[in-house]
């Protein structure tokens, strides 16, 4: 009987200290990217997200006020797939118009994205589903420590320095640096 015992104490501690390891095991890095990519695709992206793609905004509208769409993004992590190349970013996005000496803001958002890049151009935007679709598609769009870098930036608000994106549309617009913002009604 005693040897049973110290068998069976013997079994809950490996059991006991696998789950422990299981649950200690680290975290996958961190993903990285190789600066000449990160200098070739931040710029590439963002002027595409700028100027070419269809994002909507309050402002549309009114094409008189000619606005403009200005986006900062921090690049997540890159997978090639093919000739492809995957590029999960974060996204904060803002349109703006100029109205008199006031910079009128219209629609924004921060947002998780996956980008496609072949031969140098941007070939497609895809965002993670709203509401309980959200998660399964950040886990589709993202590896594991990509998807868990992303939820990071969401939890701590904006990444993005929040007078960044006015600064820029004030000079795009030839406007004062101390140029009022509106709010589009």
């Amino acid at each position: 009987m005693r040897g049973r015992s110290w068998l069976i104490v013997g079994a809950v501690l490996a059991v006991g200290g696998a789950a422990t390891g299981i649950v200690a095991w680290p975290d996958p890095e961190p993903p990285t990217v190789e600066g000449h990519l990160r200098t070739e695709l931040i710029p590439l992206i963002q002027a595409h997200l700028e100027t070419k793609a269809k994002l909507g905004g309050a402002l549309d509208a009114q094409p008189e006020l000619k606005s403009r769409w200005f986006c900062d993004l921090e690049l997540i992590e890159i997978e090639q797939r093919g000739p492809d190349l995957l590029a999960g970013v974060y996204t904060s996005c803002q349109e703006y118009a100029r109205k008199g000496t006031s910079l009128l803001a219209g629609t924004g958002f921060l947002s998780p994205m996956r980008i496609t890049v072949r031969s140098g151009g941007v070939t497609a935007i895809e965002q993670p589903l709203d509401g309980a679709g959200f998660r399964p598609t950040m886990s589709r769009m993202f590896s594991a420590a990509g998807e868990r870098r992303v939820f990071d930036l969401i939890d701590s608000g904006s990444p993005f320095g929040s007078d960044h994106l006015p600064t820029r549309a004030r000079r795009a617009f030839v406007l004062p640096g101390n140029a009022p913002i509106r709010d589009f009604p």
